[in-house]
């Protein structure tokens, strides 16, 4: 069967991870309110007219404040240079904003080689009257081969989004490369953690933790799974410890159910809280 790959690129944010877990019927991606969640490329399959699709979740294009955001911004321009499809997707509610040309001038070296497809996102909830100008605005000022308004936390349009794919990807002949087809774990459990961190850590401070994944073993009828949820400064890592423990308690019990619905088998999760200046 031939293959080919869709790239989903925008801003932090913007709903990419809630439209690739769409796109799949399967959640596969974090999903939180606070910008940053998926840290690395995330990929994920299904067959689309005849073709296996790979559709592949690249980090938010946050304004680097850090080295980390650099390297996740180069990230997400390296799944750039080898795609068929892109999606880049604009919020229907802020419209297009000083960090959407940003991205937009970094795919100026791609319009005429790889199709390029504006989706606006988050169409629920915008009336018509502002919606219409705001898709007339995009198809005269920016460079695209198709305009898509969705909605991919209701699932509007997604069909036709998909239909209209599936017209421009041909298909690769041959095997699908590793990075595709053998998609490391860690990034999903990562973001699996991280959703659950974020969905009880509210506020600024929430940017500045991390989750790092380290050990993870698959057996036969279980997983285990280590993870760090790495904090800049004592009060933060007491907020997430919580009094009793049950902060921490809670955040491991949601992963871990989460886990366990993903892999169908029982998921041990060693999950621990640790300052910054220790993981150095």
């Amino acid at each position: 069967m031939k293959w080919a790959k869709v790239t989903i690129l925008g801003k932090a944010n913007v709903g990419k991870s809630t439209l690739i877990n769409r796109l799949l019927n399967r959640k596969i991606a974090g999903v939180t309110p606070v910008p940053g969640t998926t840290a690395t490329a995330i990929v994920g399959e299904r067959e689309l007219a005849g073709l296996r699709v790979f559709f592949v979740d690249t980090p938010g294009f946050l304004k680097p404040r850090d080295e980390r955001d650099e390297e996740s911004m180069a990230e997400g321009m390296k799944e750039v240079l080898d795609t068929d499809l892109i999606y880049f997707l604009i919020d229907a509610h802020t419209g297009l904003t000083k960090e959407d040309q940003s991205v937009l001038e970094k795919l100026a070296h791609f319009k005429g080689k790889v199709p390029i497809f504006i989706v606006i996102n988050k169409i629920d909830g915008v009336p018509k009257e502002r919606l219409l100008p705001f898709i007339q605005e995009i198809s005269e000022e920016l460079y695209w081969d198709e305009i898509v308004p969705i909605s991919a936390r209701r699932g509007a349009n997604i069909d036709e989004l998909l239909k209209t794919t599936a017209k421009y990807l041909k298909g690769r002949e041959g095997e699908p490369p590793a990075y595709l087809v053998d998609v490391d774990q860690k990034p999903i459990l990562h973001d699996i953690i991280r959703e659950k961190v974020l969905s009880k850590i509210k506020g600024p401070v929430a940017r500045g933790i991390r989750v790092e994944v380290g050990e993870v073993d698959v057996g036969e009828g279980r997983v285990y799974v280590q993870a760090f949820i790495v904090v800049e400064r004592p009060s933060v890592k007491a907020m997430v410890i919580g009094r009793g423990g049950r902060m921490i308690k809670a955040i491991g019990t949601m992963a871990r159910q989460e886990m366990e619905e993903k892999f169908g088998k029982k998921v041990f999760l060693d999950l621990s809280v640790v300052e910054e200046k220790s993981r150095v």
